[in-house]
């Protein structure tokens, strides 16, 4: 029991920092990717739109702080959507090329080379781990992309498909619609990393959300 306990510790850790260490490599060449005008026709629309919700939100506490319970609830809702709604689906909608460039990265590294580097990425080649498919020697390139559809971090861009989900939104034009969506949708994200976090902490191997959909898991390498 304590054998287990250990190794499956030792599994976590070493996936963690690999982790860590992938999604470091892919956001530095994905965010000077972004930061590029040729490549980002909606850099500076996407920096005004950050200011501007920025403003609104020191606006919003502002509003908190001076109006009176009778009322507070009517300025509230007025303020949110005259003032807020706006500049958040400013960002929302010119974060695009943002997320497209982390997206195109972070698949070409997680998918395209890990498939033909044996089913490792530099951070799993570093910690000695690799995946593969479930009871075989090495990983398809479907449930390699599979797998990196649910991967990915609130601490970062977020989980892949929620990602995805997010571009989508930021095409509705009905602001009622949007902010629904928006939030039901960052609800499910959360409730799925607290699923993710209580598979990598309780099952055996590590073994998380993201291997089980795919089919996949990680084992060391030898």
């Amino acid at each position: 029991m304590c054998y287990y306990i250990i190794g499956d510790f030792m599994n976590t850790k070493k996936r963690f920092f690999a982790f860590l260490l992938d999604m470091f490599l892919v956001l530095i060449l994905a965010t000077s990717l972004s930061n590029l005008d040729y490549l980002n026709p909606y850099k500076d629309k996407y920096e005004n739109a950050i200011k501007k919700y920025n403003d609104a939100m020191s606006e919003y506490g502002e509003v908190l702080l001076t109006t009176n319970s009778k009322n507070s609830l009517k300025d509230t809702l007025n303020f949110l959507k005259d003032k807020m709604i706006p500049p958040m689906m400013e960002v929302s909608k010119y974060n695009l090329f943002n997320s497209l460039w982390y997206l195109i990265i972070f698949f070409l590294y997680n998918v395209l080379f890990a498939y033909y580097n044996g089913g490792q990425t530099l951070g799993k080649k570093v910690f000695k781990i690799k995946v593969v498919d479930k009871g075989e020697d090495k990983v398809s390139f479907k449930n390699l992309t599979l797998r990196s559809l649910f991967n990915g971090s609130s601490l970062f861009f977020g989980v892949n498909i929620i990602v995805i989900i997010r571009i989508l939104i930021s095409l509705i034009p009905n602001e009622f619609a949007f902010m629904f969506l928006i939030y039901l949708v960052e609800i499910i994200s959360v409730i799925y990393e607290v699923i993710v976090l209580i598979s990598l902490f309780t099952s055996k191997g590590a073994t998380l959300t993201n291997d089980i959909i795919a089919k996949t898991e990680v084992i060391e390498v030898k």
